[in-house]
């Protein structure tokens, strides 16, 4: 049994945490009710429960108590989730106000609802103040109505148990990895998006603004909050635009890389992977010198990687197209939808993903 895993009847399972939003530095919310998505997952979860904290997932920080007024869980089915509306009644989590103290969080009961369907997940809260994290929700706003939102408030993920079958695969990266651009980041995000067609759970450990250079020590709290969870089958390194972005030369993209690769083998998966840096709309001709530089290093595999994901092959040479580009830095969902059909047809990835007992490290 791996570290990670618990014991169960009927066999080993695999405990896999489940972003519902992950860290930006948005504006921030003091109260309101915001409808989440998650679910479509392209695998079947045995059990799950639902975390909320005022902590900001990337850095750690608390941001103070907050109120939970109510907190429900409901289907989105038949396209009911595209405009944020249930399709059924929702299971009620919280009926009545739940004070929760600087730095906790609240933890639901476990539930059983099926996470291969789109779900909603309603929350009303009140805090002194919430960091804005990137998130596929709906907000309900003034002229009472759900406006669709690329934000929301709060930290939130799922706790999932799964047979020790369910292949996991891990991504190391920035808003590109998280899927910001696309109308529901995370959900439409390449690594997603490959879940569903591909049959594995994705694990996101790729926030808005992340850097390689942030995450090459092993106590990163990137890597702490989730360490006592199982696993992953692979994990791709997706990150490094930012570093380029901010001047970071070759030889220091490198190095970052090499410290990244090492604390992703101790703290997430034995078998990496890497994915080139897409190119931006538009850029420097110094940005792209240097990046086509490193696409190139990193075909050689250098540090015992086990394969690349050209996934900037899928976006553009040397320029981003204007139909993928959300922004200068940003894809919109066609874009992260092209990057996620390089995933699919990676046959590195395809190889670590094999069900056989020997496939984790």
């Amino acid at each position: 049994m791996v570290a990670g895993d618990v014991s169960r009847r009927g066999g080993t399972v695999r405990r896999v945490p489940l972003a519902v939003t992950t860290g930006w530095n948005g504006p921030s919310f003091r109260a309101g009710t915001v409808r989440y998505l998650t679910g479509g997952y392209g695998a079947s979860v045995r059990r799950w429960r639902l975390h909320v904290a005022n902590r900001h997932p990337r850095y750690g920080y608390s941001d103070g108590p907050f109120e939970l007024e109510s907190v429900s869980v409901g289907p989105g089915e038949d396209g009911a989730w595209r405009a944020g509306e249930f399709s059924g009644e929702p299971v009620r989590l919280v009926d009545s106000s739940v004070s929760v103290g600087d730095g906790g969080e609240w933890v639901s009961e476990w539930l059983m609802l099926d996470l291969r369907a789109p779900l909603l997940v309603q929350v009303e809260f009140a805090a002194e103040e919430t960091s804005a994290m990137l998130a596929p929700c709906w907000v309900w706003d003034r002229g009472g109505r759900w406006r669709v939102s690329d934000s929301g408030p709060l930290w939130i993920w799922l706790e999932a148990e799964v047979s020790d079958s369910v292949p996991v695969v891990a991504v190391l990266g920035d808003s590109t990895g998280a899927g910001q651009g696309a109308d529901l980041p995370l959900f439409e995000s390449s690594l997603a998006v490959a879940g569903r067609r591909l049959g594995f759970l994705p694990v996101f450990y790729a926030h808005s603004g992340d850097t390689l250079g942030e995450n090459m020590r092993v106590d990163a709290f990137n890597y702490r909050r989730w360490a006592d969870f199982s696993r992953a089958d692979a994990a791709l390194v997706q990150a490094g635009s930012n570093d380029l972005h901010s001047g970071a030369s070759l030889e220091s993209l490198q190095k970052r890389f090499a410290g990244v690769v090492e604390a992703v083998r101790s703290r997430v998966s034995g078998r990496v992977l890497a994915c080139t840096i897409k190119p931006r709309f538009p850029d420097s001709d110094v940005f792209e010198g240097v990046r086509a530089a490193y696409n190139e290093w990193l075909l050689g595999l250098p540090h015992g990687i086990e394969g690349v994901v050209d996934t900037a092959a899928r976006i553009g040479d040397s320029k981003t197209p204007v139909e993928f580009a959300a922004d200068a830095g940003h894809l919109t969902t066609a874009g992260h939808a092209a990057m996620a059909g390089a995933f699919v047809e990676a046959g590195e990835l395809r190889s670590v993903l094999r069900r056989d007992e020997n496939r984790r490290r």
